[in-house]
């Protein structure tokens, strides 16, 4: 009998396992915050366990901000204190407290043992068969992005660390205007590196921050997705984190995201896929200018970007109806990246408001998806950041939930599947934003008179 054909090998099988698929995303405090000390993964794979995604991407930074983690660090843990969530939960620990917002720097952290929430995540998922993408802010404990007026210790903002105190040896200036989690980690580099210029940083930042967490969670992480990537060296990160997870799928927020498009050949895995700026309800991202995302995915052979793409524009700033191409061209050649939308479902990417009509949701994931690309929404958690009065940190808001059960019914397999013709393109998409008037808006926002969800 004739051997069955093979098929061809994928052009990048670190991420061809997301092909076709899709996720969600969220962001979770780290450090000791009240976000995190009560915040149970089992409840958020609960949560989720019943919806048709193949990931979760969630921070294993604190979000954006590289200078707390929700894992333990054999550096930073004690180098930076309140950088490591501590087990201080009452009826989870044993010690501590029960539920609360209050933060105090009365609390002795030192007596309650550290708290790797993310090993416990990781535990949660694998136990409902969701694969977990690591978000980490690139820019580091160096802040070399938002700069330390940005980090959680500046200027006693942090209760638990007295910049007072420490500033002025650290800094040599009297007062309290400093971080002194920054500085004692550029100590430290210069210290064990030579210097604290930005490249040392960089190298330092994958080596020592990057290539511990790969290290000890080796393949159960599934992928990687670096914020501020240009504020790292995605070389050195990529080296750090196939020594010990060979097979990851890694995406770095720098380049071109519109249309989809590798911009770091044989380092990136799948597309950053990051939507125009928000700017908190002023680019709602359900805008147009957006749309370009959507055409790129299907300008594709199986949902395969490249480095080489014409016309190359940026398709958010194409106004101009007559400059907004129907179709991209890749040129074959290199390493392929697969197209990865990643579209929060609010006016901003962690809170606010719902601004998405469901049936154009739908049109815009099915249509990547159908091309054999990546999708990921980003939601909100419950109530401002988890600060409910269940105090339950873990769940996804529960509109934003039901906004995606609505979607993925018309997701290809769905009951109520979308198909062609499509109805929202690049002249007429729902913008439905309350926090944005149509002066403020961009071109993309026409259509703003309805804001129905339906």
């Amino acid at each position: 009998p004739r051997a069955p054909p093979i098929s061809p090998p994928s052009p990048n099988p670190h991420s061809a396992w997301m092909s076709g698929k899709h996720g969600i995303g969220y962001r979770i405090a780290g450090g000791v915050h009240y976000g995190i000390t009560w915040y149970d993964p089992v409840d958020f794979a609960n949560n989720v366990k019943d919806l048709p995604v193949s990931w979760v991407i969630v921070g294993l930074s604190s979000g954006a901000f590289g200078d707390r983690y929700l894992a333990p660090h054999p550096l930073l843990t004690n180098l930076s204190r309140g950088s490591t969530p501590k087990c201080m939960w009452l009826s989870k620990c044993g010690v501590g407290y029960e539920r609360t917002t209050f933060e105090s720097g009365d609390v002795p952290l030192e007596s309650f043992p550290d708290r790797d929430v993310f090993d416990e995540l990781l535990t949660a998922m694998e136990a409902v068969g969701i694969k977990v993408i690591a978000y980490m802010a690139a820019q580091g404990p160096a802040m070399l992005k938002a700069g330390e007026t940005s980090a959680y210790d500046y200027n006693n903002r942090s209760p638990y660390v007295d910049s007072c105190a420490l500033c002025p040896e650290l800094t040599g200036v009297v007062g309290c205007a400093c971080a002194p989690s920054v500085h004692l980690w550029r100590k430290w580099v210069r210290d064990n590196y030579g210097d604290d210029e930005e490249p040392t940083l960089h190298r330092a930042y994958a080596e020592v921050i990057v290539g511990e967490y790969a290290k000890r969670y080796g393949p159960r992480i599934a992928g990687f997705w670096f914020d501020q990537g240009g504020d790292a060296d995605g070389s050195l990160i990529a080296a750090s984190i196939r020594q010990h997870n060979p097979n990851a799928a890694i995406a770095y927020n720098s380049g071109l995201n519109n249309p989809l498009r590798n911009n770091n050949p044989g380092i990136e895995d799948y597309t950053f896929g990051h939507v125009t700026p928000v700017q908190r309800g002023k680019n709602p991202p359900d805008g147009c200018y957006n749309y370009g995302m959507v055409v790129s995915a299907e300008s594709t052979n199986g949902g395969w970007v490249y480095n080489e793409v014409s016309p190359f524009i940026d398709y958010s700033r194409a106004s101009d109806p007559s400059t907004r191409p129907n179709t991209f061209t890749y040129t074959v050649g290199g390493e392929a990246s697969l197209a990865h939308v990643f579209m929060p479902v609010n006016t901003a990417w962690n809170s606010g408001e719902i601004v998405w009509n469901v049936a154009q949701a739908r049109e815009w994931q099915a249509r990547v998806m159908r091309a054999g690309g990546a999708w990921t929404w980003n939601v909100a958690r419950t109530g401002c950041a988890g600060c409910v009065d269940t105090y339950n940190q873990a769940l996804v808001d529960t509109d934003d939930l039901a906004f995606l059960k609505q979607v993925y019914d018309g997701l290809p397999g769905g009951p109520d599947e979308v198909q062609p013709p499509y109805f929202y393109n690049d002249t007429n998409c729902d913008c439905c934003s309350a926090g944005a008037s149509p002066s403020t808006r961009q071109w993309g926002c026409q259509l703003s008179t309805s804001c129905e969800r339906t």
